[in-house]
């Protein structure tokens, strides 16, 4: 597995702060899914996990079960008790939409800690994954300032 950083400026007025826990991609060769990596990562460093409230899933694939991968991130790792959301259809693109919901739901004091993971995984038309260099991962701790 590569661990080759990219680094991105994102500029987003919020009442929450970030820390990118992980950024990578899959080896060359390698044809694990961005999410069973993303899970690996997680199992691999349950600290990140503790005390987490939400799981935030952006994900990119031309099929239409981000859904499920949500609910198998949940059940893989044993996080039954946290609230799942999964958007869809736009990766790491769904980012900013993904802070404003946090940021909303994490206002009135009942949620404090989120964990999104954001897969850019492309398929071409016979659902074979594209090229590795082509599908970043990240795992970005989320809470409130």
């Amino acid at each position: 597995m590569s661990n080759r950083m990219r680094v991105a400026i994102i500029t987003v007025k919020t009442e929450l702060t970030f820390n990118v826990l992980y950024s990578g991609t899959r080896a060359d060769g390698e044809n694990q899914s961005l999410i069973d990596i993303a899970i690996a990562q997680m199992e691999a460093n349950r600290q990140w996990l503790t005390d987490m409230d939400i799981l935030v899933l952006c994900h990119h694939a031309n099929t239409p079960h981000a859904e499920h991968v949500c609910a198998k991130i949940r059940r893989e790792l044993n996080l039954l008790d946290v609230l799942p959301l999964a958007l869809g259809h736009s990766g790491s693109q769904a980012f900013s939409q993904a802070l404003s919901l946090l940021e909303w739901l994490m206002s009135g004091g009942e949620y404090r800690k989120a964990v999104c993971v954001l897969a850019d995984e492309h398929f071409d038309q016979s659902g074979l994954s594209l090229l590795a260099q082509e599908n970043p991962l990240s795992i970005i701790e989320i809470m409130p300032l």
